[in-house]
C-alpha cells in the first residue's frame, strides 16, 4: 500500500508522512529543498523521499513515471503543499497572484490528473487539505481565500465527477493551527507594505495591524498540528469518510457563522474586528 503526500517538508505534511509509515505505507513524501528530503529520508525506512514542487510539471511526471516503473498501488493522494499570499489585493502583484494559484490550484489539478490512473485502479482516495478560508472570506487575504475557495469548488466537482471510478473526493477545513508559518506570513506582509509608496501605506498599515492582531489572538488559541494530522488519518481510515472535515473550534465556530447569518450581517462582523468602530 503506497501513499503520495505533497507539501511534506515540514509540519502537517512531515508528521503525516512519518505517521503513515509508522502504520505500514509506503509514503512518497514530496519536498522542494535537498535538507528536506534527507530528513524525510532518515525519518522512517518506509518513506520514499522524491523531489516534488507541484508547480513543475517535469518533476510531477518524474513521480508518475517512478510509480509507474515501480508498479505502485497508490492507496491515495494527500495534496498538502500551499503558500499563503496574505495582505491587502492593491499591494499584490500579478507575481504574486500567479504563484498563489500557481501553488495551490493549478498544482493541487496537477497532481490529482497525473495520479488519477493509478487512483483509478485502486479505488483510492484523493483528499485535499483546504483551510476555513476556503469557507469564510477574511479583508487581507484575497490570493489566499481566492485559492481555497478554488479548492473547495474542486472538490465539490470531483467527489461526483470521479465517483463512478470509486474514488472518494475528501476535504481537510482546519481553522487555525499553530505553525512558524504564521510569523512568516506576517514578516512577509511588512516588507511589502514597507516598499509601497506612503499614499498607499496610510490606507492600510493600522488596518493591517489590527488583522494581525486578531489573527494572532486565533493563533494563541489554535489547535497543534497533530489534530490536523489524526484528522486526516481518521479520514483515510473511514469506511464511509465524510465529505469534509472541519479542524478545531475556529473551523466549527465560522462554520456556523456562515451557515446561520446572513451575508450583510457576516460582513459587518467581519468589518468590526477588522476596522473597528471606523
Amino acid at each position: 500500500m503506497a501513499i503520495v503526500i505533497t507539501g511534506a517538508s515540514t509540519g502537517i505534511g512531515f508528521s503525516l508522512a512519518e505517521q503513515l509509515a509508522g502504520q505500514g505505507y509506503t509514503v512518497f513524501a514530496g519536498a522542494r529543498k535537498q535538507e528536506d528530503l534527507n530528513r524525510l529520508g532518515d525519518a522512517h525506512a518506509n518513506i520514499r523521499p522524491v523531489a516534488l514542487d507541484v508547480c513543475n510539471p517535469e518533476q510531477v511526471n518524474a513521480l508518475v513515471e517512478l510509480l509507474r516503473n515501480e508498479n505502485i498501488k497508490v492507496d491515495a493522494l494527500i495534496n498538502n503543499a500551499g503558500v499563503a499570499v496574505i495582505g491587502p489585493l492593491e499591494i499584490q502583484s500579478d507575481d504574486d497572484l500567479q504563484w498563489q494559484m500557481e501553488t495551490n490550484l493549478i498544482g493541487t489539478a496537477r497532481m490529482i490528473r497525473s495520479l488519477l490512473p493509478f487512483l483509478r485502479e485502486t479505488r483510492g482516495r484523493i483528499i485535499n487539505v483546504s483551510s476555513t478560508s476556503g469557507l469564510v472570506a477574511w479583508p487581507f487575504a484575497g490570493a489566499y481565500v481566492a485559492s481555497k475557495y478554488a479548492i473547495e469548488g474542486l472538490s465539490d466537482v470531483l467527489r461526483v465527477e470521479l465517483r463512478r471510478f470509486g474514488i472518494e473526493t475528501i476535504l481537510i477545513n482546519p481553522g487555525a493551527v499553530a505553525t512558524p508559518l504564521w510569523e512568516k506570513t506576517f514578516s512577509a506582509v511588512h516588507e511589502k507594505l514597507a516598499r509601497q509608496p506612503e499614499e498607499i501605506r496610510k490606507f492600510y498599515e493600522a488596518d493591517s495591524k489590527r488583522s494581525e492582531d486578531a489573527v494572532r489572538k486565533s493563533v494563541d488559541k489554535a489547535v497543534k498540528p497533530e489534530v490536523v494530522v489524526n484528522t486526516v488519518l481518521e479520514a483515510l481510515a473511514a469506511k464511509k469518510p465524510k465529505p469534509r472535515y472541519l479542524v478545531g473550534p475556529s473551523a466549527k465556530i465560522q462554520w456556523w457563522m456562515r451557515v446561520l447569518l446572513s451575508t450583510q450581517w457576516f460582513d459587518k462582523l467581519k468589518y468590526k474586528i477588522v476596522y473597528g468602530d471606523n
